[in-house]
């Protein structure tokens, strides 16, 4: 039986072989990775992995690195451009707000919403003149000198309902006892034209209906970056009232609301209306309502009508005022 090997004597051993008994091959010339595998006779036998061999094998590895060290930066760049093409893309964007204040291309909602306060509390904290359109404290009707001008809209492209005619006219009959600013503010814009093509572009059933963003951005600018000041509550937002939209104290500008019901609860929330609809609550009731509050007022403010005929075409609209 052939005698244990100590480990640390086969280190001796081999350590004190004649290199000059071994055959000189470059291709099996032993290199310090060689592998020591046991003998079967006392004797140690050396598994040598030549110079070629390594080089290649370490080059092979290296190759694998440097490859999966460039695929790595090549998707953490292409991740990084994907990220900024979206942010530069959202930059171009318009903000979903409208600001009435103009400033930049940042923009605030002209709003009223349905979600605050109580709707059953009609009058609030302020002085109401009547509780349904177009009666007075004690059912009268309003005094001539209260009155201001008629302005009517000839409205198209109105929901079918099974009716035929998508044109109708609705007549709105100014307050200036109500709101003197507001009204003046309405009147100016309609002697410049400015309700022609204008779109309907938000409609929320058994709420409002909102309108008043020129299809042209370089004529609603300047508007915009003039807002006046508010008005006074003197009467309920009631069905068929018409009032400015806000983004906060004094800050209506040119959009406007029809109360297609009894919003009471507006009226302490400083939203005063500056006139009612005399005229054409029916036709009021058929805008189109099928795109309810989608239409983002930024690009409409942005893009204009451009932007509303193609992504939203069934909305209603202004033909013309007179």
């Amino acid at each position: 039986m052939a005698p244990a090997v100590n480990p640390f004597e086969v280190e001796v051993e081999f350590s004190e072989v004649d290199h000059g008994d071994m055959e000189e091959d470059d291709d099996d010339a032993p290199c310090m990775n060689d592998d020591i595998v046991g003998a079967d006779s006392g004797s140690m036998k050396a598994m040598p992995i030549g110079d070629e061999y390594s080089e290649t094998a370490f080059r092979k590895r290296r190759r694998i690195r440097i490859f999966f060290m460039v695929a790595s930066l090549v998707l953490v760049g292409g991740l990084v451009g994907v990220f900024l093409r979206n942010d530069n893309n959202n930059n171009n964007d318009i903000d979903e707000s409208i600001n009435n204040g103009g400033v930049g291309d940042t923009f605030e909602d002209e709003v009223v919403t349905s979600h605050q306060g109580d709707k059953n509390d009609n009058d609030g904290d302020v002085v109401t003149e009547h509780d349904t359109a177009g009666e007075g404290p004690a059912g009268e009707g309003p005094q001539e000198s209260d009155l201001g001008r008629i302005i009517t809209f000839d409205v198209a492209n109105l929901d079918e309902d099974n009716a035929k005619q998508t044109t109708g006219s609705v007549s709105i009959q100014l307050r200036p006892d109500w709101a003197p600013l507001g009204v003046k503010q309405f009147t100016n814009m309609s002697d410049t034209g400015f309700w022609k093509e204008c779109r309907f572009f938000r409609v929320v059933p058994g709420f409002i209906i909102q309108f008043g963003i020129n299809g042209d951005p370089d004529v609603q600018a300047p508007w915009r970056e003039n807002p006046i000041r508010d008005d006074p509550v003197k009467t309920s937002n009631a069905r068929g009232t018409v009032t400015f939209a806000t983004a906060g104290p004094n800050t209506r500008t040119t959009q406007i609301f029809i109360n297609t019901a009894k919003n009471g609860f507006l009226d302490k929330q400083g939203f005063s209306p500056i006139g009612e609809v005399i005229s054409g609550m029916d036709i009021v009731d058929r805008i189109y309502h099928g795109y309810g509050e989608k239409p983002d007022q930024g690009k409409i403010q942005k893009y204009g009508n451009s932007f509303l005929e193609k992504y939203y075409p069934l909305l209603s609209y202004i033909e013309d005022s007179h």
